[in-house]
């Protein structure tokens, strides 16, 4: 089977598409072909953690841990995104047919999202420099950056979702900024059990990371889940969590 990657089966996949021909001829050098042969599944040795995985070629089989199973073909509109992205996870794959990957670090290609929508602007002139992850995250927790772009999801309660990434001093408060009035407000409202005043402490703490902007948001993505009517008694827990023991098939 062949090795060699076209820059057009780049273009065709999700995000990669949006990106200049200049940027996808870069990401060519760090993408990794993987041939799978039939009856093997490519997951078992090798995870995708941390990894966009595509199907570039062949038919393969894939079963989820909620139990569904689908067959993904390489010419379906389904293939053009990563395989099992926002998805249940994958418990077992099989080759149905020779199969080609495309394995793309998650971490690189997050960066190259980002820096070639800065580079559609004339007076910005990014440098693209790739490092290990061990190096990377030393950067990140240093400060050595100039703009840092980042993402979290699946929080419960708002102690969860803006303490630990605004708080002075916290391991996640990544641009090192600092508020008084606003580390009082996160540290009161996880004292108190009294909802209504929590909402009060919460809502003054967004009203000053809004005014100050240590941060810019600039989307929120909403997950869809889609269930079988047959499924009975399923309530969904927005952190990512299954609770499973009082589901049943109607």
């Amino acid at each position: 089977m062949n090795d060699t990657l076209d820059i057009r089966v780049l273009a065709a996949l999700e995000p990669i598409s949006s990106f200049s021909p200049a940027r996808l001829r870069e990401l060519l050098d760090y993408c990794h072909i993987e041939n799978v042969e039939p009856g093997r599944d490519p997951f078992k040795d090798r995870s995708m953690e941390g990894q966009s995985v595509y199907l570039v070629r062949g038919e393969l089989a894939l079963t989820y841990a909620d139990g569904n199973q689908v067959t993904m073909r390489a010419d379906s509109e389904w293939a053009r995104h990563p395989i099992g992205k926002r998805q249940p996870d994958i418990v077992a794959a099989n080759a149905l047919s020779r199969v080609q990957l495309l394995r793309v670090d998650d971490d690189l290609l997050d960066r190259m999202v980002t820096w070639d929508q800065f580079a559609s602007h004339d007076d910005i002139k990014p440098k693209i420099e790739v490092v290990e992850r061990a190096a990377w995250i030393q950067r990140r927790n240093s400060g050595e950056w100039d703009l840092f772009d980042f993402n979290w999801w699946a929080d419960l309660d708002p102690d969860e979702t803006i303490t630990p990434e605004f708080r002075t001093g916290e391991a996640w408060n990544y641009p090192g900024w600092s508020n008084k009035r606003f580390d009082e407000l996160v540290n009161a409202a996880q004292d108190t059990l009294d909802v209504a005043k929590r909402k009060e402490y919460y809502t003054e703490a967004c009203d000053i990371l809004m005014n100050e902007a240590p941060i810019a948001i600039v989307s929120h993505m909403p997950v869809f889940k889609a269930f079988s009517q047959k499924v009975k008694d399923f309530k969904y827990i927005p952190v990512d969590s299954l609770n499973l023991h009082t589901v049943s098939l109607g």
